[in-house]
């Protein structure tokens, strides 16, 4: 005989449905978490950097001496550049489809 086992998915609390106490720990622990994720990823891409000789480093505009502010502008770049993608996606989302050629909307 052919028997059919289904399981069931599971399913992980959300913060909404802890109780106050648990709800603050659970952001305070995703925050650290996201924390430690940056930090370790800004870790690794700086030593991916030191390890490119001057040479290589010239050819993207940085040296060794200056990678530390480089990184950071190159961080800071990336941000304002990632908010300003968000932005206009935004803004192009809450069109309407024909907006942009009212004659086709009728």
């Amino acid at each position: 005989m052919l028997t059919v086992q289904t399981r069931l998915p599971v399913t992980r609390p959300r913060p909404a449905s802890l109780n106050p106490f648990a709800s603050g720990l659970w952001h305070r622990l995703r925050a650290a978490h996201e924390t430690w994720q940056k930090e370790r990823d800004l870790r690794a891409i700086e030593g991916a950097l030191n390890g490119l000789t001057r040479r290589q480093l010239a050819m993207i505009g940085m040296s060794h001496e200056t990678l530390a502010s480089d990184l950071c502008c190159l961080i800071d770049r990336a941000e304002t550049e990632r908010q300003i993608t968000d932005e206009i996606l935004r803004i192009v989302d809450d069109k309407p489809p024909r907006a942009f050629f009212p004659r086709l909307a009728a």
